[in-house]
C-alpha cells in the first residue's frame, strides 16, 4: 500500500504542477508555498508513540516548508496535492530530533455546500537522522454546510504504520470520525465538537488497542485598531483500551490521554503572521512507562505565498 500511495501522490502532484504549461492563461490552477521558523520549550522531551520520556526539559528550533498545487478539473471537481517538510532540532537532546516528510493528494467534489472527498497521505519520519516511522493512510469523507451556521463532516480513515527496527509495532489502523461546527461568523468565530472511534492491530498483540476520542475547539478573530487577533483553543480527550491480556493474569493496559492547546496569531502583513501557543499534554496509564506530563510553549513566524 505504501508504494502505491507514494506513486499515486507523486504522479498526481507532478501532473498538477505541470498542467499550467499547457494552460498558461487558465485560472483553474493555483500554487501555494508556505514556510515557518520558530522555537519551542518542551518540559519533558520524548516520543509518546514509543512510550519514551526523558523527564528532562529542553529547547528546540522548528522549521517547516511546503508547496501545494490545486487544479479545478471541471465544474465542481478539484484535485489538490502537495509536499511539506517539518524539522525539529533540540539544543541538547539530539536523540529526539524529529524530521518529517509529508506527501498528500486530495480529490474533491463540491456542490452547493455538499462535498465528497478522498484524501491520501504518506508521512516519512526520521529520529536523530535515522529512519523511524512511515505512515500511509486513505480517508474518504462527506461534508455538508447547512446555511451559513452549521457544518458537519464525517470521515473514515484506514492506514498502516511501519517502524524501522521495531517490526513488532507495525500496525494497521482504522477510525471513524464525526465533526460538527457551529458557525457564528464563519471560521472567524466558531465552536466545534468531534468524536472519533478507532482501533489499531499491531504485529505484536501487546500493542493492539481500541480507542474513543472526544474533541472540542473554539476559535475567534478579534479586530483591533490596526490588526486582527486570531485566538484558538482545543481540547482532546482519548481513552485507549489495550486488548492484550497478560499471561500472568494481570490487568490489560488502559490509557487516559488529555491534550489542551491555546494559540494566538497576529497577521503582520498579507504574507506573514506571528503565532504563539501553549500546550499541556497528560497521559495517565496503567503502564508506568507511558505516564506523561509535559508542557510545550512555542512561537513561530510563518509566511504563505
Amino acid at each position: 500500500m505504501t508504494i502505491r500511495t507514494n506513486t499515486f501522490i507523486a504522479m498526481l502532484l507532478a501532473g498538477i504542477l505541470i498542467a499550467p504549461a499547457s494552460h498558461a492563461a487558465d485560472d483553474r490552477f493555483d500554487v501555494e508555498i508556505d514556510a515557518s521558523a520558530g522555537m519551542l520549550s518542551d518540559s519533558n522531551v520524548g516520543i509518546a508513540d514509543l512510550d519514551t520520556n526523558s523527564g528532562e526539559s529542553d529547547t528546540a528550533t522548528r522549521l517547516t516548508a511546503g508547496i501545494s498545487g490545486k487544479l479545478k478539473i471541471s465544474g465542481p471537481l478539484t484535485v489538490r496535492a502537495g509536499f511539506d517538510v517539518d524539522d525539529t532540532a533540540y539544543l541538547n537532546a539530539s536523540q529526539f530530533d524529529l524530521g518529517m516528510q509529508h506527501l498528500f493528494a486530495e480529490m474533491t467534489f463540491n456542490r452547493k455546500g455538499f462535498a465528497a472527498a478522498v484524501t491520501a497521505d504518506n508521512f516519512d519520519a526520521s529520529l536523530d537522522g535515522e529512519g523511524y516511522l512511515e505512515v500511509s493512510q486513505i480517508s474518504p469523507s462527506l461534508s455538508q454546510l447547512f446555511g451559513n451556521k452549521l457544518f458537519v463532516r464525517g470521515a473514515l480513515t484506514q492506514g498502516t504504520k511501519i517502524y524501522a527496527g521495531l517490526v513488532e509495532r507495525n500496525a494497521d489502523n482504522e477510525s471513524l470520525r464525526l465533526d460538527t461546527y457551529l458557525l457564528f461568523n464563519g471560521m472567524n468565530h466558531y465552536l466545534a465538537f468531534g468524536v472519533q472511534s478507532g482501533s489499531e492491530d499491531a504485529r505484536d498483540d501487546v500493542y493492539d488497542y481500541d480507542a474513543v476520542q472526544f474533541n472540542v475547539s473554539y476559535g475567534r478573530s478579534i479586530s483591533l485598531s490596526k490588526m486582527t487577533l486570531k485566538l484558538r483553543a482545543k481540547l482532546r480527550s482519548e481513552q485507549r483500551d489495550y486488548t492484550y491480556v497478560p499471561e500472568d493474569g494481570g490487568e490489560s493496559r488502559e490509557d487516559d490521554r488529555l491534550r489542551l492547546s491555546l494559540s494566538a496569531t497576529v497577521p503582520l502583513s498579507k504574507y506573514f503572521e506571528l503565532d504563539a501557543s501553549a500546550e499541556k499534554i497528560e497521559t495517565a496509564s496503567s503502564f508506568d512507562a507511558a505516564n506523561l506530563d509535559k508542557t510545550v510553549y512555542s512561537v513561530k513566524l510563518s509566511a504563505s505565498f
